[in-house]
């Protein structure tokens, strides 16, 4: 695991090197699925510090992009996801403000923006930001399934369901629309 570490490692730095922010993203993302917790005790400790490592790595490669890169939106927006993702929602609402400062329009960075604010459960900004995006463009399946998701946990599951449906309309492969119709089917099950 350890020579996997170290390729992960040189990567994320390779691609923060190359202002590839976005690709970043997507590949720390893989990387923290890669391993499954809880193989047994022993495993889930290098995992917990295979996944601590790659924070760390990406935490100090954004901080140090953006001391030369300041202004640009994508590298905000990937920042805050970072931030969403380890459950630092202040830092990643500054952050993705700033994004917004720049660019209004920036769907990304809306998105994640509705994403730290139900996190953070200020839900009517949440959907206010939601609609903001459904606004530029109403076939956003994103911004519904986001919509969708605070009305679940708004308790509004008519809603909530006809909005997954509306984003499996326009989406029919949307894997967080999937996921979020089976989570919702799930709960609603356990009620029962």
């Amino acid at each position: 695991m350890e020579n996997e570490l170290d390729e992960v490692l040189e990567k994320i730095d390779n691609l923060i090197g190359s202002c590839r922010y976005m690709d970043c993203m997507v590949f720390f993302e893989k990387s923290l699925k890669k391993y499954p917790e809880g193989i047994n005790l022993h495993e889930s400790e290098k995992i917990d510090d295979f996944n601590l490592a790659i924070n760390n790595k990406v935490s100090s490669g954004y901080r140090n992009a953006l001391k030369t890169d300041s202004n640009n939106p994508v590298l905000l927006a990937c920042m805050a996801h970072f931030y969403l993702r380890i459950a630092e929602y202040v830092k990643a609402l500054m952050l993705i403000n700033r994004a917004l400062e720049i660019d209004e329009g920036y769907m990304f960075a809306l998105l994640n923006k509705a994403q730290i604010l139900h996190q953070m459960g200020r839900y009517e900004d949440a959907v206010d930001v939601c609609y903001r995006m459904l606004n530029i463009d109403s076939k956003y399946a994103s911004a519904l399934v986001e919509t969708a998701s605070i009305s679940y946990d708004l308790k509004d599951y008519d809603m909530a369901f006809k909005l997954i449906d509306k984003a499996l309309r326009i989406e029919p492969h949307n894997k967080d629309a999937i996921d979020a119709r089976n989570e919702f089917l799930h709960d609603l099950d356990d009620l029962v």
